[in-house]
């Protein structure tokens, strides 16, 4: 360069880049000669947008709801400034949304701005999203944006119902399992349960869904009994709450049969029997008149004249709405009225009593009077013409008869010798 020159190379240029060329070409040196023509003390002068994570996590948010706002900050790492970022999701649009902006205007060198985005997964699973910053000058950047859509957590029971099998009124039945289960991706907290239905009732030994936390996915066990405290078709619900979820809940149906039951008839047996004979069994029929089989029957003589009597029969459980028979035999050691009490009971069944009235007698003789007739001498083939008559003129012996309890009966009466005809 021509020194001669450097005036006019004044007036065309800035006063530093003027010093740097004419100490450059003059053969001289200047402390400007090491800096960057991009003005920046070791920097870059045009603007350059960037943001400060390069993707962005907005975890698990129930699907159909909307998470908490997350912030995206973007820097300008020149020194000059930006112009107008645009600031745009570019995909997953309808998941990720900008809730805030405040990357409207032009960004100062070394600046920063946010943006805020929420994210409302409409599936469930993971879900991805762009957001994408670009300005003139400043360039464009993105971040990648990611969440997972999680199933609102709830409550199902299985079995979905339960049929019970016939239970006795006032009895318990064998318990039956239930599971309760959050289906969901998210914990549901509190879970408890509870029956609609006064003749079920939860086993507490086999309840583990007492208060409990289920994580998604998880299960707990409960046990449930009919109990029925009257007869016919009984239903009911158990229930499954937990905190925020609906209530999940299963049915109950069983059977209350009447227990069994003994009753005798008839209530009073009247037997007659001839002292020191056994009398015809005389036959009591009991009748079960539950839903359900007694137990084997035990048969019982009891009272002040039980060794009067003998009582067999019904030596097998009786069957729902089924007989057996009781034979009961007076068998009387002395005249009169004897008195004792049949029981017929049985576990179940309870217990039946009939009452036992015997009437002793003492076995009838016959007597005839005269015991002795003397005829005196009657020639062979002549008949003696002397003869008895009765009341209607026949003569007859007289006959006598003992009777029983009502003391020595005539069952003929006599009559003397009578009249000679």
């Amino acid at each position: 360069m021509n020194c001669s020159g450097s005036a006019r190379l004044r007036r065309l240029a800035p006063f530093g880049l003027v010093a740097a060329l004419i100490a450059a070409g003059c053969g001289g040196s200047s402390s400007t000669s090491d800096r960057k023509l991009d003005g920046g003390d070791g920097g870059t002068s045009s603007a350059s947008l960037r943001p400060t994570a390069a993707s962005a996590d907005f975890g698990s948010v129930e699907v159909g709801k909307s998470g908490m706002a997350t912030t995206i900050t973007i820097r300008n790492e020149g020194s000059m400034a930006s112009g107008a970022p645009m600031v745009a999701v570019t995909s997953g649009a309808s998941e990720f949304t900008i809730s805030n902006n405040g990357c409207q205007a032009a960004v100062s060198g070394n600046g920063m701005c946010t943006v805020q985005l929420v994210f409302k997964p409409s599936m469930s699973g993971a879900r991805t999203g762009t957001l994408s910053i670009s300005a003139t000058p400043g360039g464009s950047a993105s971040v990648a944006l990611s969440g997972n859509g999680a199933v609102p957590g709830s409550l199902e029971i299985t079995p979905q119902s339960h049929d019970f099998t016939a239970t006795a009124v006032g009895s318990t039945s064998a318990a039956t399992a239930f599971t309760v289960k959050n289906p969901g991706t998210t914990m549901v907290a509190g879970v408890t349960v509870s029956v609609n239905g006064a003749d079920f009732v939860i086993v507490d030994a086999d309840n583990k869904c007492n208060n409990v936390a289920l994580a998604a996915g998880g299960t707990c066990t409960v046990g449930v009994a009919f109990k029925p405290g009257s007869s016919g078709d009984k239903t009911g619900t158990l229930l499954a709450t937990g905190t925020g979820v609906p209530m999940g809940s299963a049915g109950l149906r069983g059977k209350a049969n009447d227990p069994a039951k003994l009753s005798a008839q008839p209530t009073v047996a009247n037997i007659a029997g001839d002292v020191g004979a056994s009398s015809p069994a005389f036959a009591v029929s009991v009748a079960n008149t539950g839903d359900v089989a007694s137990g084997v029957p035990t048969v019982m003589v009891s009272g002040t004249d039980a060794n009067q009597f003998t009582a067999s029969g019904c030596q097998v459980a009786v069957a729902p709405n089924a007989l057996c028979t009781v034979n009961v035999v007076f068998k009387p050691t002395s005249a009169g009225t004897k008195n004792a009490t049949l029981t017929v009971s049985a576990m179940p069944g309870g217990m039946t009593t009939v009452m036992l009235v015997g009437t002793a007698i003492v076995p009838g003789t016959v007597t005839i009077d005269p015991k002795s007739n003397d005829y005196g001498v009657v020639a062979v083939g002549s008949a003696d013409r002397r003869q008895h008559r009765g009341r209607r003129g026949r003569c007859q012996p007289g006959v006598r008869g003992l009777g029983s309890q009502h003391g020595r009966r005539r069952f003929g009466r006599p009559h003397g010798h009578g009249h000679r005809h």
